[in-house]
């Protein structure tokens, strides 16, 4: 994470900031791990008789336990980089979503200003309302310290609104598309998007939101960086 890497003198923001760049670095470390295991893992024939526990502190009945023949089926199939792409996506977004809850609580952002959704009017139809939590924050602040912020431009907020939509429905909606999000998808998530279907990530999209948001973040902390 050289790369997003900042000069902060503030140590509150400092902290935040680089607590925000661990996480996404230890999710994308992970997520990497699990590609090279998918590509470069060989399994001898003799493990296949083996079980894994999830602890060695508990007997069987209070534990779970695979056997090595479930696991490497999984690894084998494309489930499993799947599942490793959600898993990294998800804890991305958290991640997004819990520096911004620290910069409301940072800078005492009123919970009033931030009831109401974000309008975004485009192409004479009707106005997008930008609801999620952490880009209202950054909207509002922003706007309050006149940052000239690119996270408050209209293509990054319908981007990663989309995209934290997106975690929102894979949680809530047992992975699947929910036609009620529909308007508020954006880019290449337009095309992929059909009511009820599962929603499935490839390998550039792990990439693209992960610098995506890393860009836009790093930008909102320099330019707030000045104030303090």
């Amino acid at each position: 994470m050289e790369h997003w890497k900042l000069d902060i003198e503030n140590k509150k923001l400092k902290s935040a900031y680089d607590a925000y760049l661990y996480r996404q670095d230890s999710l994308i470390t992970y997520y990497l791990s699990t590609v090279a295991v998918a590509k470069n893992a060989v399994f001898s024939p003799d493990m296949l008789d083996e079980k894994v526990r999830a602890s060695s502190l508990f007997l069987d009945s209070a534990t779970s336990i695979k056997n090595m023949t479930d696991i490497v089926e999984l690894v084998e199939s494309d489930k499993y980089e799947q599942l490793s792409r959600s898993m990294c996506i998800l804890g991305m977004v958290t991640a997004f979503t819990d520096f911004f809850e620290e910069m409301r609580v940072l800078l005492n952002v009123p919970t009033q200003e931030l009831k109401k959704p974000i309008r975004i009017e485009h192409d004479n139809k009707e106005p997008i309302l930008i609801r999620t939590l952490p880009l209202k924050i950054a909207n509002y602040i922003n706007e309050k310290y006149n940052l000239d912020a690119r996270i408050a431009d209209e293509r990054p907020l319908r981007w990663l609104n989309c995209v934290m939509n997106i975690r929102h429905m894979f949680i809530h909606c047992s992975g699947r598309f929910d036609e009620t999000y529909i308007n508020e998808m954006f880019g290449s998530w337009s095309g992929d998007f059909k009511a009820s279907a599962p929603i499935l990530f490839n390998e550039e999209q792990v990439d693209s939101i992960l610098w995506y948001m890393n860009d836009h973040v790093r930008d909102f902390t320099n330019k707030l960086a000045k104030f303090f």
